[in-house]
């Protein structure tokens, strides 16, 4: 039986169709999925212990990844995504941005080590503040 003070920490939901979803609620989150749903806007929470963010496969246009500092995984892969500041997630190590229509990368990632733009619409992309092997 879960405790009062339980809170969620997964939320998970894939090839469910919807537009918006509002998960402003969920504060104490580790994980949040949201996949293959069509989603045109995301409500996010502010979420301190966020660690991984999947929203691959909808039609999202802008996200903001301001809110996570212990942000390590993020997904955004197949959206509609033109301009994009990962470097709002300071502790990120693995980044899939592949298949948007980026033009437009900001990055500023020194724990940085895994990193897909594939298949995007950028000119040019600078890795000086990235981390160097």
């Amino acid at each position: 039986m879960a405790d009062a003070d339980d809170k969620l920490k997964v939320f998970s939901i894939a090839n469910v169709k919807m537009k918006d979803v509002d998960l402003t609620g969920l504060k104490e989150v580790k994980l949040i999925a949201v996949t293959n749903a069509g989603l045109t806007s995301v409500k996010l929470p502010v979420a301190a212990n966020l660690t991984d963010l999947n929203l691959e496969g909808n039609e999202l246009t802008d996200v903001s990844l301001s809110n996570f500092p212990n942000l390590n995984f993020v997904s955004l892969t197949g959206n509609k995504i033109k301009k994009f500041d990962l470097s709002q997630a300071p502790n990120l190590g693995i980044a899939y941005l592949s298949s948007n229509k980026m033009k437009d990368i900001t990055l500023n990632n020194p724990k940085l080590w895994n990193l897909d733009l594939s298949d995007n619409e950028l000119e040019s992309v600078s890795l000086d503040k990235t981390p160097r092997t």
